[in-house]
Order: structure tokens, then C-alpha cells, then sequence
């Protein structure tokens, strides 16, 4: 893929799934330093779910106040 299609694709969750599926099919050793990069990812796409929970609770709360 073009290198401007990867940059924006840093913005979905997709992109740190894919990367840890990607991560973990190339792993031979697991030690600390091959498995910190799928710490990170995988605590990005919590910090998107969070995110998204939040997202959802305030819309719910706003519709609530409107009814």
C-alpha cells in the first residue's frame, strides 16, 4: 500500500490489530522486547474501546435529557 494510505490508518483501531496479528505471525522469541510492541498495540486499541464507551455514554446521557 501506498506509504500515505499506512499514515492514515494510524487514526483506526484496525491498524494495531492487523499490526499485532502481523507481530505475532512473524515472532520467534518472546521475550520482553519482541513483546512490547504488542503491549503497546493492544493497549492502544483499549484506549480506542475506552474511548468509544465514553463517546456512547455521553450521547446516551444527552438523548436521555432530551426525552
Amino acid at each position: 500500500m501506498p506509504e500515505y494510505v499506512v499514515q492514515i490508518a494510524h487514526v483506526f483501531p484496525t491498524y494495531y490489530f492487523t499490526s499485532n496479528n502481523e507481530l505475532i505471525r512473524t515472532m520467534e522469541n518472546f521475550d520482553f522486547e519482541n513483546i512490547l510492541p504488542l503491549l503497546i498495540n493492544g493497549a492502544i486499541v483499549l484506549g480506542f474501546s475506552l474511548v468509544f464507551v465514553i463517546i456512547t455514554d455521553i450521547i446516551a446521557r444527552q438523548k436521555r435529557r432530551l426525552i
